[in-house]
């Protein structure tokens, strides 16, 4: 009886240790295979000139918003979608100095990426809702609708952005990371990537018909009218949001298509272009916001404009603010 006790207890030990070190085999493969990546240096040249472009462009919105201080509902998502984008970036643009230098600092880094990353697409999510339901009730949205609502949606979307990614952190280091990849990482993928990927379809096609129904319905009504002028301000907004979430959706689908064809086993050779191809869209996606608000809005025209003229000319007294909201 004891030996056979001691057999059980035994194979259990054994059974655990391989369990670990099976465990630590797949990170310690995923880990040197992400080493061995050299990236082209064509590649490298692209990566940080968009990484540059975005991370002065969301530096330069940022202060924009700063001076303006009109912290509307949309301003604030705009201000907190900037901040998110210039993090991501930041890391995405240094994964391969983090592996180089840092070895296995990568693993843990993946969680700060996709914690910025879920904020910037709650953003565009949050931004678009707002706007679907602006353009389609521009007469009573300013009653209805407030910086409380947004700041609350934000809050309570981005605290289960969190704790799914605790859930990643903890299935991973506790239980077991091949696990992870296998029986969670789907469920994962749909929650924090899935989902706003569907709303932000749904919410622009909302909100291109939105646009369309009110310049028909402007064109009816006399000029000088107060409701026409409220209904041409909340189109002129949305047609701002409508730029910058559709090439947010198509800067999606690259990497979404990328996760499903690798999830399923379809794409096992040439995964390294995969990954070029999937981390160039995402961090052009991050980085492509100022050229939306400059060619889009008038009022980020203007005042980029006079941010980079005080800069260089500190002297020069620049123009007032338009009084407008995007």
């Amino acid at each position: 009886m004891d030996i056979m006790n001691k057999t059980s207890l035994n194979g259990s030990g054994v059974e655990t240790l391989l369990h670990q070190m099976n465990n630590t085999l797949v990170q310690f493969n995923e880990t040197v295979a992400f080493q061995k990546l050299k990236p082209p240096f064509s590649y490298l040249l692209v990566v940080g000139t968009l990484s540059i472009f975005g991370i002065i462009g969301n530096i330069l919105t940022l202060i924009v918003l700063w001076k303006r201080k009109q912290w509307t509902s949309v301003n604030v998502l705009i201000g907190l979608m900037s901040l998110s984008d210039l993090c991501a970036l930041l890391v995405l643009s240094s994964i391969f100095l983090q592996v180089s230098i840092f070895n296995r600092f990568y693993d843990q880094t993946v969680y700060f990426q996709d914690a910025f990353i879920s904020s910037s697409n709650l953003c565009a999510v949050i931004i678009g809702s707002e706007r679907a339901f602006a353009v389609r009730r521009p007469l009573k949205f300013r009653d209805i609708w407030s910086l409380k609502i947004t700041l609350k949606l934000y809050t309570s979307g981005y605290l289960i952005s969190i704790g799914f990614i605790l859930m990643r952190c903890l299935i991973s280091e506790l239980i077991s990371y091949s696990f992870f990849q296998n029986h969670v990482y789907l469920i994962y993928f749909i929650a924090l990537r899935g989902f706003p990927f569907i709303i932000i379809l749904v919410t622009n096609c909302l909100m291109i018909h939105g646009v369309v129904e009110n310049s028909r319905r402007m064109l009816k009504m006399i000029d000088h009218n107060i409701d026409k002028n409220r209904i041409r301000k909340e189109t002129v907004i949305t047609k701002t949001v409508i730029a910058l979430t559709t090439i947010y959706f198509v800067c999606m689908i690259p990497h979404r298509i990328a996760v499903g064809l690798k999830h399923a086993g379809i794409i096992i050779e040439d995964r390294e272009i995969v990954y070029y191809v999937q981390n160039t869209v995402e961090i052009f996606n991050f980085s492509i916001n100022i050229v939306i608000y400059t060619t889009s809005s008038k009022l980020f025209r203007t005042e980029y404009k006079n941010l980079i003229c005080s800069a260089l000319n500190p002297c020069r007294r620049s123009a007032g603010p338009i009084s407008q909201e995007i």
